[in-house]
């Protein structure tokens, strides 16, 4: 081992990863965001080392430089269904799809081309009555 390299560095996960052109990189699922500085621009396009180190931290370096960043998951961007905040205007739409979606099962239901099976799938779905 040399003088000027660091054990705690060699005994890290590492990974190459490349930085866009907005300054980004991916790694784990997670999006990070390089420091928007005039030396972190040069690196657009060009390869970044990631080090995953023991207890969990990450740093994210390039020549032996280490850059400044921050997370920014992915996941958070999905929305579920019961997020949805009421509103005046959104509650009167999802009644009248709500209305018109019921209207539909309801023809669907009288077909005669439609098996007793599918019957009870859209009677299921639908929470309608037998």
């Amino acid at each position: 081992m040399h003088a000027d390299e660091d054990l705690g560095d060699i005994c890290t996960l590492q990974e190459q990863r490349k930085v866009s052109e907005n300054l980004t990189l991916n790694h784990t699922r997670v999006l990070y965001v390089l420091k928007d500085t005039v030396a972190n621009r040069k690196l657009r396009r060009h390869h970044v080392t990631v080090h995953e180190h023991e207890n969990g931290t990450l740093s994210i370096c390039h020549a032996g430089r280490a850059i400044p960043f921050r997370a920014h998951a992915k996941d958070e961007a999905r929305i579920s269904q019961g997020a949805i905040v009421e509103h005046t205007r959104l509650g009167v739409a999802l009644g009248w799809i709500a209305e018109r979606q019921r209207l539909r099962d309801l023809e669907r239901l009288t077909n005669p081309k439609v098996s007793i099976r599918q019957k009870k799938r859209i009677r299921a779905t639908a929470g309608l009555t037998a």
